[in-house]
């Protein structure tokens, strides 16, 4: 199953690298984040630091808290673990299918 997207938007042709890139990739999508945030979100979950990622970016700490915020903003969430739990749980077939049962009510 691959990640389609729609007419005018660019469909992500890589191979996915595990789960959690698939993951990552479908919530970046739907929740519209940035691919800078999309890229950090990943790198949290795969259990890097604020420090180690300022690092590896090579960017200050309050930069990629400033990218933190931001994607907790667009998730509406607050904690690094609810970040997790969407990320092991998302499946936008799902919202979409919710979506249509609250259309009808």
């Amino acid at each position: 199953a691959s990640v389609d997207a729609a007419p005018g938007e660019e469909a992500p042709q890589k191979e996915f690298r595990d789960r959690l890139s698939k993951q990552c990739a479908m919530v970046k999508k739907h929740y519209k984040l940035s691919d800078r945030e999309a890229e950090i979100m990943e790198m949290m979950a795969r259990g890097d630091t604020v420090p180690r990622l300022a690092q590896k970016l090579m960017v200050s700490e309050n930069t990629v808290c400033t990218h933190t915020k931001r994607i907790y903003t667009k998730l509406d969430i607050h904690k690094k673990q609810e970040m997790l739990d969407l990320l092991s749980s998302f499946n936008p077939r799902a919202l979409h299918e919710e979506g249509k049962s609250d259309e009808g009510a």
